[in-house]
């Protein structure tokens, strides 16, 4: 698997030739198949050519296609990238519900700790009381702890008049950086011969990935921190680029100091063999 984030946001021309992707503009980018991890296509005006795209996707590179405003419009990832495919999702079907539900449980509990890292971070003094929400988490967070926090949370970073529905500056660079994370998810899942429909706890039968909005929650963090540390003026190429460059960015995980695009990978296939096997002592979530 490649290390390299490709992100392509002028016009121009994208083929294949002897197993290096040719990216035609003015002057000409060749970068090799192997390198690549992840490749956006940050504008509609890019020829691809149908060789450049099936190369691509056969040596498991995640696509995400924009639109005209250069937000993500779509992903494209293999249909085949792992042979047990068949046999994992049989299994993700019968994921036992006590399992799922003390998964479930971990990861909100996990999510507001790193709210309250971050806000610790910044000296912000609802940090205390956000720490108090994770001790208080019941199974399946009954009371809801984890609507509690959010709104204490973005209120105590970003003004006690932010909602998250609304539509500001603040929210677009959230959702833009969110969406990246989870695309990323998304292709890990699919690497890993799993679906992303049938979630752990999201169930909505019009949310194509249910699991992959269970597993981001640890890791919605790292994008909060970006949006407040440095507030977006405008959401432009250059603010999204910076959120893009997150998945290249270094953290800790498992014991280790490793590129959050690694981090994600080993949590996504840890979160999954702990469901399969039935044995949450494993579990390995991420801490801001």
């Amino acid at each position: 698997m490649g290390w390299r984030t490709v992100i392509i946001d002028s016009q121009c021309k994208i083929t294949y030739k002897c197993g290096f992707i040719v990216i035609k503009k003015e002057i000409p980018v060749t970068v090799h198949v192997s390198e690549i991890d992840l490749m956006v296509l940050a504008t509609p005006q890019i020829c691809f050519s149908g060789v450049a795209i099936a190369e691509l996707l056969k040596a498991k590179v995640k696509l995400i296609f924009c639109d005209e405003r250069r937000d993500p419009l779509a992903e494209a990832v293999a249909y085949y990238d792992n042979y047990h495919t068949s046999k994992n999702v049989l299994q993700q079907i019968n994921w036992q519900p006590e399992t799922k539900n003390r998964v479930a449980t971990a990861i909100i509990k996990q999510k507001i700790v790193n709210q309250a890292n971050l806000l610790n971070k910044y000296n912000l003094e609802e940090g205390k009381m956000l720490i108090e929400y994770s001790n208080n988490v019941l199974y399946k967070d009954e009371t809801n702890r984890e609507g509690h926090a959010a709104k204490v949370y973005f209120n105590a970073l970003f003004g006690l008049d932010f909602e998250r529905r609304k539509n500001t500056i603040i929210n677009a660079a959230l959702n833009y950086g969110y969406s990246i994370l989870l695309s990323y998810i998304n292709r890990e899942i699919v690497a890993t011969g799993y679906i992303t429909q049938i979630g752990i706890n999201h169930c909505n039968e019009y949310n194509q990935f249910n699991l992959s909005c269970d597993l981001i929650e640890p890791f919605r963090i790292l994008i909060d921190n970006i949006v407040y540390s440095d507030p977006p003026q405008e959401l432009n190429q250059a603010y999204k680029t910076k959120l893009i460059n997150v998945l290249s960015s270094y953290v800790r995980y498992d014991s280790e100091t490793t590129l959050l695009s690694n981090a994600i990978s080993k949590y996504v296939k840890n979160v999954l063999y702990v469901l399969t096997s039935n044995n949450t002592d494993n579990l390995l979530l991420y801490e801001f």
